[in-house]
């Protein structure tokens, strides 16, 4: 059985210290897998309410809204700190023998190999393999298309998918 991790960098308070803490305890919890995704205050919840309230938005530019890119100022810690230390996590986590010594004893496909390799270029050469999706569609929105959508029926269950495909309002 595979366990992984997933941590959040870029809350309301967050410091070096406390990045550095989460990472000491991904690495303490010896998972297999480790993801970092900076936060995102989509429109509708307490932190982008908490984001605007305190004048903390960077913009509304919906395409950019993913958990890639630093969208709130933070009084404690830069955005270059942020993406700094999110590679930092990364290296600092499947840089250790153990991790990829886990990982090739798993491996029972041509595609996992793949994976392996693009994985090993994004940390060590900087260079991302596959392109992440972009969401155009989201730039023609206003924030309000965001907010108040009902989920009344098991069909809408697929609800952030279909936004991001920009089918929903259609």
């Amino acid at each position: 059985m595979e366990v992984r991790d997933s941590f959040i960098l870029g809350l309301p308070g967050e410091t070096r210290q406390s990045m550095q803490a989460s990472l000491d305890l991904a690495k303490s919890m010896d998972v297999d897998l480790f993801q970092v995704n900076l936060l995102t205050p989509y429109p509708g919840t307490a932190v982008f309410n908490y984001a605007v309230e305190n004048n903390l938005l960077i913009h509304r530019n919906w395409s950019e809204y993913g958990q890639d890119k630093v969208l709130m100022n933070l009084p404690t810690i830069t955005a270059e700190e942020l993406y700094a230390f999110e590679k930092h996590c990364y290296r600092a986590f499947f840089m250790r023998p153990i991790v990829w010594f886990r990982q090739l004893k798993r491996v029972v496909s041509l595609r996992q190999i793949r994976d392996l390799f693009a994985a090993f270029c994004m940390l060590i050469l900087g260079a991302v393999m596959f392109k992440p999706p972009q969401w155009e569609c989201w730039k023609k929105w206003k924030e309000e298309d965001f907010q108040d959508l009902t989920l009344d029926t098991p069909t809408r269950l697929r609800l952030t998918h279909e936004l991001r495909q920009g089918d929903a309002f259609s």
